[in-house]
């Protein structure tokens, strides 16, 4: 699963992070076919990684460069007792192994290489051995290291044969009475820059064992470092990684037990501790990565917000507009992210072999070095050539340029560069020897280079070894030449492994819409079943009472009015919410036993379900010109209540409950209107309020309780009543009773808009042509809250009008739009376009299909000779 996880996972990651090769086919086939409870486990194991990667970097976030030996020595007890790396993880879980090491080398940019050597020193190199050649006791006794926090080191390296000298040691081990006893032989045997050898509880000694009279080679022992014989000593002042201790180590006489000898029986090869090498140099190319990355992403931050002055006048440059070292960032950027790749590719491959025991064959060993070499190589290049473009910031101590040694560190940690890339053109070299062939063009070519320049040694050991170090640049090319070819077939696999991913992705989406189109088709055959069900019940079944709920006497009874008059007390089928059965509520009660069988919603007028169905039509807030002050308050108004109803719980206020649009004729109250209706979400009524006076008393007045009850049953909702004037005029004491009915409306209205109950998101739009005659109780704040005049339009406005409802239109040549305006004084949006539909009449009669300018000048003349019939209303404002 955590494979699945990181498959996953890698999608979402950005260019630069790492993709598997070889692996990535298996994971895109496996994920063209997981389930969602799969998907769903992937999911968690991502979180699972992310939750522990964060507890990784907090435990860790309290060790500095500055610390002291013993500090630095301290905080990594802490750090193994926590228990968040098992020294099994190598093993059991490799990838979090790995993401360890990545997190560090972050680090090590601003706190140096000190932490992340001591961190791997003793998880990967000490008892990364121990898991490799131990016996299953001395495996088991690796939780008796963690709940101590021990440390351990790994005295491989001695002073004579140095760090390139694989595993040469001269230490000895001599079998005697059922011990081994470790000695130093001479100087040249001490074990040399041993890291964490100070302060260690441990170490694993690599020691040549003699049994009897037969030397029987190098062999693993873990050894008490408090063993009497034991001495120790300072390496010295180095030029970073001070806050870790190295040492020589030397031996005299020192016994230890036969338990010591790691795997004492020999059933593992003796080639496993190689796998530490393996582990080692794949750690080491991230590390360098991720240092590299990190310094290049501080660099890069500093350079994008340094300015720079600009002889050309330029405004705003920054230091990372320099070309030179824009160029060098994307080069870098491009280079890092296909060594991370590769490197990942590595880390992919060798997972499974960490799990089973399993030695890494020539050709996995042969990409794992090509990756420690070139990301190792690559990053001090890159690294340099940046200190060198950025001045004196280089010189910084925060800048991350001062720790750049530990580049150093990891080229000569688990095989230096130099000698593995011999090692490689050495290989290749006797392939080429008994072939002829060294994989690949380019590389026979160099190989046969080489060749000739060695053949004057004729086979001798000594002139072959002479000619060799003489054409050390044609080693080196051909060790080049090697690794491009492992890179190469990398990055080609990637790519196909891409490909395949995208193909993959591609026909999961397909797979998915079609899936979605057809859960979707499935729910509304349900939907329709159910429907077919529920009308086949209700035709099958006896019908029904209708009543209304008066009062619950207990927990099953109520007392249930029924609608021809008489009252029961009845019970309640049990299905039924009982809770929601409040007073009021309408019910259905059936024939026989006068149960309740179902709540009903309120009932409803058709004059209010004919408000609802108004069309609006599709009319946005662009096509209205010259009213944008007035769009502005009218929303501000009535659609940010319902939109953003948390800005007024914020400041404190209540939102206003209605508005009242005033203005002469034919300019846009009831456009304004109908797009609010078109734009808001929410439920829309459309009323004249003409429409509600009835000849009946008291008919008018329940009407518009339903309209207000409907609007609440279905928040939120917007009520628009046109021509109010006609129930809102003010109430005086003599009139007929057609007035007088009125006037109930008129209070009825009233009461809903600012009564005792709360109209909650329910908004109220009136219009008028008359608002003088208006009662004034209805304009008050609290029931229309704003009152927003809507004028005749001035000339820009009638322009923009104009042009609104010209823009459909056909229309040939320059129109001269303002010149219309002009002849258009006086006249209100309807007149506009009344001016279009003029100009259009006009083209037809003239045989055209097209509008000319002359016809928007004959239609305004002529409506401006109509608009002199026209009677002026004259009205104060309220």
């Amino acid at each position: 699963m955590a494979t699945l996880a990181r498959a996953v996972r890698g999608l979402a990651r950005p260019a630069h992070s790492r993709l598997c090769t070889r692996a990535l086919p298996l994971r895109v086939q496996a994920l063209s076919t997981l389930s969602p409870r799969t998907l769903s486990t992937a999911a968690a194991a991502i979180d699972e990684e992310a939750e522990w990667a964060a507890a990784f970097k907090d435990a860790t976030d309290a060790f500095s460069g500055e610390d002291g030996h013993e500090t630095s020595a301290q905080r990594m007890r802490e750090l193994v007792k926590s228990g968040l790396l098992r020294h099994t993880d190598l093993r059991d879980r490799p990838d979090r192994f790995f993401e360890a090491h990545r997190l560090l080398a972050r680090r090590a940019v601003s706190e140096g290489p000190g932490f992340w050597i001591r961190f791997t020193v003793h998880y990967n190199l000490c008892y990364g051995t121990v898991l490799a050649v131990g016996n299953d006791d001395q495996i088991a006794a690796l939780d008796n290291v963690e709940a101590a926090g021990m440390l351990g080191c790994f005295a491989l390296t001695e002073k004579r044969a140095g760090v390139q000298s694989g595993l040469v040691v001269e230490t000895t081990a001599t079998y005697d009475n059922g011990e081994f006893v470790l000695n130093s032989p001479n100087q040249g045997a001490f074990k040399n820059w041993i890291s964490q050898g100070h302060v260690a509880d441990q170490a694993v000694v690599l020691a040549d064992l003699t049994v009897g009279s037969e030397r029987v080679g190098p062999h693993a022992f873990l050894v008490d470092m408090a063993s009497p014989g034991i001495s120790t000593g300072d390496m010295g002042v180095k030029t970073t990684g001070n806050d870790l201790d190295n040492a020589w180590i030397a031996f005299d006489d020192v016994r230890v037990p036969r338990s010591a000898l790691l795997d004492a029986h020999c059933d593992a090869p003796f080639e496993m501790i190689g796998q530490r090498l393996y582990t080692g140099r794949v750690a080491v190319a991230q590390a360098a990565l991720a240092f590299r990355r990190q310094v290049f992403e501080v660099t890069e931050a500093y350079a994008k917000q340094k300015p720079i002055p600009d002889v050309a006048g330029r405004k705003g440059r920054v230091l990372a507009d320099i070309p030179q070292l824009r160029a060098l960032f994307a080069d870098a950027s491009k280079r890092a992210d296909a060594l991370e790749a590769f490197v990942g590719t590595c880390e992919d491959r060798l997972a499974p072999l960490l799990k089973t025991g399993a030695v890494p064959d020539a050709g996995l060993a042969l990409a794992i070095a090509t990756a420690k070499v070139r990301a190792v190589e690559d990053s001090i290049d890159a690294c340099w050539q940046l200190k060198q473009e950025v001045g004196s910031y280089a010189l910084m101590g925060d800048s991350g340029f001062k720790h750049l040694d530990f580049l150093n560190c990891c080229k000569f940690a688990e095989g230096d560069s130099r000698v593995l890339a011999q090692k490689m053109a050495r290989d290749v070299m006797r392939v080429y020897a008994k072939t002829g062939d060294a994989g690949d063009a380019e590389s026979t070519r160099l190989a046969a280079d080489l060749a000739k320049a060695l053949a004057p040694a004729g086979g001798d050991k000594v002139a072959t070894a002479d000619l060799w170090d003489e054409n050390f640049e044609k080693v080196y090319a051909l060790a080049d030449a090697v690794m491009d070819r492992e890179v190469d077939e990398a990055t080609r696999e990637r790519l196909r492994a891409l490909d395949g991913l995208r193909a993959k992705i591609a026909e999961h989406k397909e797979v998915e819409a079609k899936l979605k189109e057809a859960r979707a088709s499935t729910k509304d055959l349900v939907k329709e079943f159910e429907d077919t069900e529920n009308a086949l019940n209700a035709l099958q079944s006896v019908g029904q009472i209708i009543g209304d709920v008066l009062r619950r006497l207990d927990e099953e009874r109520f007392i249930v009015k029924a609608s021809s008059g008489p009252r029961y007390v009845v019970g309640c089928r049990n299905k039924l919410d009982k809770e929601k059965l409040k007073p009021g509520t309408r019910v259905t009660l059936d024939m026989t036993t006068l149960t309740i069988m179902r709540a009903l919603p309120r009932e409803v007028d058709p004059t209010v379900y004919h408000m609802l169905n108004e069309d609006p039509g599709g009319i946005s807030f662009g096509e209205i010109g010259g009213l944008g002050e007035q769009v502005r308050e009218l929303r501000e108004v009535i659609e940010l209540p319902l939109t953003n109803p948390e800005l007024f719980v914020r400041v404190g206020i209540k939102p206003p409950k209605g508005v009242l649009l005033y203005g002469p004729p034919g300019t846009g109250k009831t456009l304004l209107a109908r797009a609010l209706a078109s734009n808001i979400n929410a439920t829309f009524l459309k009323v004249v309020a003409s429409a509600i006076v009835d000849k009946y008393i008291g008919e008018s007045a329940r009407v518009v309780r339903e309209m207000f009850g409907f609007a609440k049953d279905h928040q939120p909702c917007v009520i628009f009543m046109d021509e109010v004037d006609a129930i809102g005029g003010s109430r005086f004491s003599e009139g007929t009773s057609a007035d007088r009915e009125i006037q109930r409306t008129l209070m009825e209205l009233l009461n809903q808009l600012d009564g005792f109950e709360q109209l909650g998101q329910v908004k109220m739009v009136m219009a008028t042509n008359r608002p003088d005659i208006l009662d004034p109780a209805l304009l008050r704040p609290g029931r229309l809250d704003r009152k927003i005049e809507i004028p005749l339009p001035n000339e820009a406005a009638r322009l923009d009008i104009l042009k609104i409802h010209a823009g459909p239109i056909t229309k040939r040549g320059e129109i001269d739009y303002e010149s219309v305006c002009k002849l258009a004084d006086g006249f209100n949006g309807a007149d506009l376009r009344n001016v279009c539909t003029e100009a259009g009449l006009f083209a037809i009669r003239s045989d055209r299909d097209y509008v000319l300018e002359e016809d928007f000048m004959k239609a305004a003349r002529k409506i401006a000779e109509v608009k002199k019939l026209e009677s002026k209303a004259e009205y104060a404002k309220p």
